[in-house]
């Protein structure tokens, strides 16, 4: 199966400073062919290619996290910390429940520890789902179950 990694030109939440990195699985098309998160003809996204069968987006920085997930969000539980924030993670839905997103968040994880970035954050979980998917793979939740967390330990 083809993969394939890269900055994107355009993004739609980020200013001109922020970059973000995608992992692409499948063949790459134009964004606007994807069935997941199509964006529309006037999105900043319109013109990044992605995977045919998903891809995942993440950029690095420093961010403001809880230090125990489970003691809340007020100042006292939380920190900066450098690390690697996972913005969304589409999936195809011919392609979906088959590993393709436990794949893509896995390499994810290898993209932190090469970097040797030690905390994941998932920005936005939507559904139920995705709060499984990333509960099953060690993350915690935070924040009415609405971002998530992950330490790696090397």
């Amino acid at each position: 199966m083809e993969k394939h990694e890269f900055y994107l030109k355009h993004y739609p939440t980020l200013d001109e400073t922020e970059r973000v990195y995608r992992i692409a699985l499948g063949k790459l098309i134009n964004s606007e062919e994807r069935k997941t998160f199509e964006p529309g003809w006037k999105s900043p996204e319109f013109g990044n290619k992605t995977g045919s069968i998903g891809y995942l987006d993440v950029e690095f920085g420093d961010k403001f996290i809880p230090v125990d997930c489970s003691k809340g969000t007020d100042y006292s539980n939380m920190e900066h910390r450098d690390v690697l924030t996972i913005l969304v993670v589409g999936i195809e839905p011919e392609y979906q429940k088959q590993g393709y997103g436990t794949q893509l968040i896995n390499r994810a994880e290898e993209i932190a520890s090469e970097r040797r970035l030690d905390t994941l954050i998932v920005s936005w979980l939507e559904d139920e789902i995705s709060r499984k998917l990333f509960t099953r793979l060690g993350y915690q939740l935070y924040e009415d179950g609405f971002y998530a967390t992950k330490r790696l330990y090397f």
